[in-house]
């Protein structure tokens, strides 16, 4: 699930090297500080912000689930509140409407699951297998592939690792894999598609 994300911080610094006390440069004309005055060609475009993220996560082969981002149970309770990550954006101007994304969240929120299904009823009434905290790295190589005419081959996913605690208080390692390249139409070719948690 991605929100609207927010900048946090920007910021513009420019340094003028002297010999002897003297600048150098000194007859050149100051920067604008407006981005008006850069390359003619511009590249990519770089936005670091923060942004709220959270997902549900399936592995069918080991019937487990896992929920990152958000505490799935006060989720479900109505008490609706996700974790804030690290969010880097890259547009590329060649290529109107693609949006490049980079999430990194250290400390996300973590529950994992005996069952395959996202449904409030179990959450409530069902122990986890173990809660605490992760580290996970999300990327997008073409967010919104869907809303434009493109030849992309679209590779998405996260990785979400950290050891949790199960009701018992005993420990658990969780590394949680989703891995997923389609071809960027309407999602009916799936070229490679990885769904894996394991508990340890």
């Amino acid at each position: 699930m991605r929100t609207l994300s927010i900048p946090v911080a920007a910021a513009v610094s420019a340094a003028f090297l002297g010999s002897c006390g003297e600048p150098v440069g000194h007859n050149l004309a100051p920067p604008l500080f407006n981005f008006t005055n850069g390359p003619a060609s511009p590249g990519p475009n770089i936005i670091r912000s923060a942004t709220m993220f959270a997902v549900f996560h399936a592995d069918n082969r080991r019937g487990v689930s896992a929920v990152y981002g958000t505490d799935v149970v006060q989720l479900c309770l109505g008490n609706v509140a996700f974790d804030v990550v690290s969010l880097q954006e890259i547009t590329v101007p060649q290529e109107a409407g693609r949006f490049i994304d980079l999430i990194q969240g250290a400390a996300v929120t973590a529950s994992v699951w005996p069952f395959t299904a996202f449904d409030c009823t179990l959450f409530l009434n069902t122990a986890p297998l173990a809660t605490g905290l992760v580290d996970l790295v999300n990327t997008d190589n073409d967010l919104l592939v869907f809303l434009r005419d493109n030849t992309n081959a679209n590779a998405f996913g996260f990785t979400a690792q950290g050891t949790l605690t199960r009701p018992s208080g005993a420990r658990a390692h969780v590394n949680s894999v989703s891995k997923v390249v389609w071809d960027g139409l309407d999602g009916s070719r799936i070229f490679k598609a990885t769904d894996v948690i394991n508990v340890r």
